[in-house]
């Protein structure tokens, strides 16, 4: 669990995927916290449902968001966020290296992800 700058609560998980919480749960225990994420993932998070990329690598030329490297995909609930590094994970990927990856392509595999 990490509680950003202002305290405003936020649940990540080691698969990368941030689940942001309502600002009145900013003075409930972890044990609170991490129940309302849990919650908010199972009605949410499931692999079935539509999602999105955001592009956040900084070498791009129609403008990333400086210093980051990879994409943020989403769900149709905003609070739901899984982090996918081009690095670590698209740029080891042996289709990525042969033929490249689609925004789709990345954004199946941050579903999957989410859904470990």
């Amino acid at each position: 669990i990490t509680r950003i700058c202002n305290q405003f609560p936020i649940v990540i998980y080691s698969n990368h995927t941030a689940v942001l919480l309502d600002e009145d749960c900013k003075d409930v225990d972890e044990e609170q916290l991490l129940h309302k994420a849990k919650e908010r993932l199972q009605k949410n998070g499931t692999s079935l449902t539509d999602f999105g990329l955001i592009d956040m690598n900084s070498d791009d030329e129609d403008g990333g968001i400086t210093g980051m490297h990879g994409y943020l995909i989403t769900c149709h609930c905003r609070d739901i966020l899984t982090f996918v590094s081009r690095k670590h994970e698209i740029e080891n990927d042996s289709r990525a290296r042969h033929s490249g990856l689609s925004d789709i392509d990345i954004c199946l595999y941050g579903q999957k992800k989410r859904a470990r």
